[in-house]
């Protein structure tokens, strides 16, 4: 069976930082100080569409960086505020770049402490909710649907989805997994994604769908691998109906990898033709796991898309390479 798959954008902050290197390396505020001034956020809009015109169907906000680890770095900038000006940039850049093509907007759901944090929680769930709920009312009015992202252990996943539970609309959750090649396909903390799984299960947090996103590409198509074979064999916790990937252009991100103190890890060259190939066998995974169900009610659908170091051209292939697959119901 083929997969019907949905094509997301690319890495909107490292394809922010690569147009405005004097701008965004380094700073504490990463790509949120893009949303500080019209300018800025005219910029975002203006990436938005590149990706949208390279065929993205998905548009996924900036406002990875609009919480408080950030925004507290800076007097005076509002969560809510930022948060509701990064759905709206969306809104901007559909109205003048989709034309006729039905674009969707996902609203990211970021870790509330530094990416790839692995340690102790730091908050309690509580506290935690109030911050993703304080985002989720300040975007449902638009959100077409949540992706909780780079979630790097088991614990940082749950509160994010039982916020955007409470909105009505859809949520996936998106792993980060290890760049450390013994350790490929377990999320950063070395658990595995079934223990994760098994970690939502247990608190009532049921996501919509699985993904896997800003991590090496080898270590991807093995997380993907392993969800698909639980979804054939019917082993997960829960039911998978979307699963997906979106992987990063960067050199391996090590263990205690810091953004702010170390600086980026550098870019990889991979041509789109190089990421059509590595999302070729993501969908191949899926493609068995379709086979398997009979395309019955067990099937799933795909979203594909690219993390940091992904760009607008390699989206642009992406969308040819894909072109005669359907696209993913609902999304």
């Amino acid at each position: 069976m083929s997969t019907p798959v949905t094509l997301m954008d690319g890495g909107m902050g490292t394809s922010l930082r690569m147009r405005f290197p004097e701008k965004l390396t380094r700073d504490p505020l990463w790509s949120a100080r893009m949303l500080l001034s019209d300018e800025g956020a005219n910029e975002v809009v203006n990436l938005h569409g590149d990706f949208i015109t390279a065929g993205s169907r998905v548009v996924t906000t900036n406002n990875y960086a609009c919480v408080p680890l950030y925004l507290e770095r800076a007097e005076n900038l509002d969560l809510e505020a930022l948060n509701a000006l990064s759905v709206s940039l969306c809104e901007r850049a559909i109205d003048r770049f989709a034309g006729s093509n039905d674009v969707k907007i996902a609203v990211s759901l970021p870790p509330l402490r530094q990416s790839y944090s692995t340690g102790e929680r730091g908050g309690t769930l509580e506290e935690d909710m109030a911050v993703y709920d304080r985002i989720v009312r300040s975007t449902s009015h638009r959100a077409d649907f949540y992706v909780v992202e780079t979630v790097s252990t088991a614990w940082a996943s749950v509160a994010p989805v039982l916020a955007a539970a409470k909105s009505g609309k859809k949520c996936l959750v998106s792993f980060s997994v290890s760049d450390e090649p013994e350790a490929y396909g377990n999320l950063r903390s070395g658990e595995s994604v079934g223990v994760a799984l098994d970690e939502l299960a247990a608190a009532k947090a049921v996501p919509h769908g699985v993904l896997f996103n800003c991590a090496a590409q080898n270590s991807i198509s093995k997380a993907v691998e392993s969800l698909c074979a639980g979804i054939t064999s019917e082993t997960l916790p829960f039911p998978v109906q979307v699963a997906g990937a979106y992987a990063n252009a960067l050199k391996a991100i090590p263990k205690g990898w810091d953004h702010h103190r170390d600086g980026p890890t550098g870019d990889l060259t991979v041509t789109p033709e190089e990421y059509a190939a590595t999302v070729d066998s993501w969908l191949a995974s899926a493609d068995a796991a379709n086979a398997a169900s009979g395309g019955g009610n067990a099937a799933v659908g795909f979203l594909a898309g690219g993390c940091c170091g992904i760009l607008p051209k390699h989206i642009q292939h992406l969308a040819g390479h894909l072109a005669k697959r359907s696209r993913c119901e609902d999304f």
